[in-house]
């Protein structure tokens, strides 16, 4: 981590001379600026984060349960406390607030905490570990997303070309999904496999024609991370994979999404573009980059309002708008279904109809809805987020299961658990089954249990 942070302080003096004398940007990424928020409510937004976090801090056990959006509470602790001094004092000269959150505090409450396997309300732990909330390896995302938004790191341009192939094939045409993937091999407490590492074995060994990933590498995506973090541990398809730009590849400028895990011989069928399509039998999959153009903080929410991306939603389905499936990295409702996101308004109005399933991670578990804030409509949403980072049961799932709007969500327990791993939920990934006849989801546990299974006639 300190050896990523001093490359980066080492390049600032010359990435700053170009910002402010001879720096030249693509015009994708002067728009995306333009349109970002100003950099006076981007430290806003972090001080308010803080104020949450002091705010749950000190109610941890009346509150634990059903707290989230704790995300970057403690980023201004950090770059003020926890980054080389002379990084903090350049980042003090594009504004940068002081922090309310000693170094001492932290440690404090990082002990009564440690055991206590709080969840917040989708069920992220609130904790230190690997992956969990206040993980310090989340500075690379904090860091690389401040360097990008103040125009000190590039952004990679937007590809525009449109992508599309039919695919023939005798007999059942499988597909795998497994979304928020790009965790790389880490040391998972006492077990034996982290969860990449067994879900990579599975989809080995029950290869489909088609891989697909539905975006996110940890931490922040860098060229390194795609390397280590997502491309070793990638199992790909007998005929393709596919790969969806996540908010976590966007904040080190889209660098390792574009130039590392693109340019891998197994994607080639993607040729370098965020958005693509591919037909299997008789049904037409679309995914879309929700990530580049959000303008969301921290890119959490997704938006398709780009005029490529519209017009290729509108040109794959001029003729066909049935079996349609829409794969984004973000999802069209909140994580309990009681939301409607602009996400859902950007597609279905580009396409003028309701697609029949939609795909989607960014949340860290998984949600199969059976009914939405969206009323009766035909689409199934399926968030497949629990790909490989730690996660257990949120009492903001669980309530919307018990209110009929979450149909299923995992709930098998990890095996021997270790210390800290008592509420840990096993990990997984989605298989399709598509013939002329039938379209079967299988929801496979990381230990090749089945948590999920639904079929469809088509005829």
């Amino acid at each position: 981590m300190r050896y990523h942070l001093l490359t980066n302080i080492k390049a600032l003096s010359s990435h700053i001379y170009n910002f402010v004398h001879t720096r030249t940007i693509s015009r994708d990424e002067y728009e995306w600026r333009k349109k970002s928020m100003p950099r006076e409510i981007l430290w806003q937004n972090l001080v308010d984060h803080e104020d949450e976090f002091l705010k749950y801090k000190d109610n941890t056990v009346a509150t634990s349960e059903f707290h989230e959006d704790l995300d970057h509470g403690l980023a201004l602790h950090t770059l003020n406390h926890r980054i080389p001094l002379i990084s903090t004092l350049i980042l003090r000269l594009f504004g940068l607030p002081q922090s309310n959150i000693t170094k001492s505090e932290i440690e404090n409450w990082r002990t009564d905490i440690d055991d206590m396997e709080i969840l917040d309300g989708v069920g992220m732990f609130i904790a230190f570990g690997k992956f969990e909330l206040f993980d310090i390896g989340w500075l690379e995302v904090i860091w690389n997303y401040i360097l990008v938004h103040l125009g000190l790191k590039r952004l990679h341009c937007f590809r525009t070309e449109h992508v599309h192939k039919d695919w023939t094939h005798d007999g059942v045409f499988r597909i795998n999904m497994v979304a928020d993937f790009g965790t790389g091999i880490w040391k998972d407490g006492t077990q034996k496999w982290c969860p990449a590492a067994l879900i990579q074995k599975l989809m080995e060994e029950n290869q489909a024609e088609v891989h697909v990933h539905l975006g996110d590498i940890y931490y922040a995506g860098t060229r390194k991370e795609a390397e280590r973090q997502f491309l070793k541990t990638w199992a790909p398809g007998k005929l393709a994979s596919y790969n969806m730009n996540g908010n976590h590849d966007l904040y080190s400028g889209d660098m390792g999404f574009f130039h590392t895990v693109l340019a891998e011989h197994s994607f080639i069928h993607q040729k370098r573009n965020s958005y693509w399509s591919f037909k299997a039998k008789s049904w037409l999959f679309i995914g879309l980059d929700s990530s580049y153009y959000s303008d969301a903080f921290f890119c959490t929410e997704g938006r398709i309002v780009d005029p490529n991306q519209i017009s290729f939603l509108q040109e794959q389905t001029k003729d066909h708008k049935e079996n349609v499936v829409i794969l984004t990295h973000h999802g069209p409702v909140s994580s309990d279904g009681s939301e409607e996101l602009a996400l859902w308004t950007d597609v279905t109005h580009a396409l003028g109809f309701e697609p029949d399933r939609w795909y989607f991670g960014h949340i860290h578990n998984g949600m199969f809805f059976k009914t939405t804030i969206l009323g009766d409509v035909k689409t199934k949403f399926r968030c497949i987020g629990c790909g490989a980072l730690p996660y257990g049961l949120g009492a903001k799932l669980e309530k919307a299961k018990n209110e009929g709007r979450i149909e299923w969500y995992p709930t098998k327990a990890l095996e021997n658990p270790g210390p800290g791993q008592a509420r840990r939920l096993m990990n997984g990934y989605l298989e399709l089954e598509i013939t002329d006849s039938d379209y079967q989801e299988t929801f496979y546990y990381q230990d090749g249990s089945i948590g999920f299974q639904h079929r469809l006639e088509t005829q």
